[in-house]
């Protein structure tokens, strides 16, 4: 069984779904409110489990994480948390607002996020008995990221190193192309790629020939580029619910694949499953297993 890592926010997600925002001083009545966990490193890692892999989790929680049960209920779907960090302080919290039928809004509070510093990562992948197949970094600044980049070459790993760089993007976006050399696997979407580059995406693989990227367009499905060429994937129309969590679901699904060897253009195939079967569903952490994408995706066209 392969074994994976994830790095990143580690979050309590309130999701609310309202007809409409209030007025200025105002307020609406919620038709559904959820709390739930979340963060990019834990739909990702929860994600993973689902599609069979094993998966280590690093960030920085609170103790109110362990009060709630939440590293309980992460253990139950088979998340390793032994790389956890307690920190003192307030837990990372993110509002997703769901406004009848327009796009989600996000309201994002980083809190012991914030905290989790590089030392904390060398420590953490420093003392593993076991080398991971692949570490997907979730969302992570530059120096957590740079810091597992060094780790692995100062440990002599040969781990995949992914990196979806969400809503860090403004911030990495100027040193981005530091660490293309370093990572195999980028993931984006669109409006991401055009805020770090300059340059399409054909130039940009053909300037870093081991790089396997991933352009996300939502419900249009998502694109793969690697150094023998390209492929699209597009889903069959389905009912969004929640489209918190998919874009991770996406990436364990995709990265799964792609340490078991398919090919690119069947991997961005089970990505677009993922993410599809996620967004249909609700909570951030409700993803698909495996099963389930493996039959989805044979509803996914595939294309140049």
């Amino acid at each position: 069984m392969k074994l994976q890592a994830a790095i990143g926010n580690i979050n309590i997600d309130v999701i609310v779904w309202v007809d409409e925002i209030p007025p200025p001083d105002g307020s609406v009545k919620a038709n559904r409110i959820l709390h739930t966990l979340g963060g990019g490193a834990v739909n990702y890692s929860v994600a993973v489990a689902r599609m069979g892999h094993r998966v280590l989790l690093h960030g920085a929680v609170t103790a109110l994480f362990n009060r709630l049960g939440f590293r309980r209920w992460l253990e139950e779907q088979g998340v390793d948390t032994s790389l956890l960090v307690e920190m003192e302080g307030d837990p990372g919290t993110t509002v997703v607002l769901n406004v009848g039928q327009q796009p989600r809004r996000i309201i994002s509070y980083r809190g012991v996020n914030s905290l989790l510093q590089p030392n904390h990562v060398t420590q953490a992948f420093s003392g593993l008995e076991r080398e991971p197949h692949l570490v997907h970094l979730a969302s992570t600044r530059f120096d957590i990221a740079s810091a597992f980049l060094e780790t692995r070459e100062r440990l002599g790993w040969r781990s995949l190193a992914s990196l979806d760089p969400g809503s860090e993007t403004p911030s990495l976006a100027p040193r981005l192309v530091e660490l293309l050399e370093q990572i195999d696997i980028l993931l984006m979407n669109r409006e991401e790629y055009s805020i770090a580059f300059n340059l399409s995406p054909g130039e940009l693989v053909h300037r870093h020939p081991h790089l396997i990227l991933v352009l996300k367009e939502g419900r249009r499905g998502a694109t793969v580029y690697w150094k023998e060429g390209r492929a699209h994937a597009t889903p069959p129309p389905v009912k969004a619910v929640d489209t918190t969590g998919s874009g991770d679901a996406f990436n364990a699904a995709f990265n799964t694949c792609m340490l078991e060897r398919m090919e690119p253009r069947e991997c961005v195939r089970m990505g677009v499953a993922a993410g599809s079967l996620k967004a249909m569903r609700e909570g951030s952490t409700s993803s698909p297993l495996r099963e389930e994408v493996e039959e989805f995706a044979q509803r996914v066209a595939l294309g140049p």
